[in-house]
């Protein structure tokens, strides 16, 4: 996965890149969320491993990941 944003967030201005890739296993169970909080000049990001080699790894970090992007946002 791979992923570009400009943020502006007065006063600051920074760009981020998102890459992960799953390394010797033959699938990436990461994931990773960012939420972006302008009017109160911040962000958020959140990066949950999934757990390789165990059983629905990549359910489990989609789940914590939406969980704590979704409670932010609110």
């Amino acid at each position: 996965m791979l992923s570009d944003m400009d943020l502006n967030n007065y006063p600051y201005s920074y760009k981020y890149r998102i890459f992960s890739e799953c390394g010797p296993r033959w699938k990436n169970e990461d994931t990773i969320g960012v939420v972006e909080m302008p009017e109160q000049g911040r962000s958020l990001f959140i990066l949950c491993d999934g757990m390789g080699g165990h059983r629905n790894g990549d359910v489990a970090s989609q789940s914590i990941c939406l969980l704590y992007t979704s409670d932010a946002a609110d």
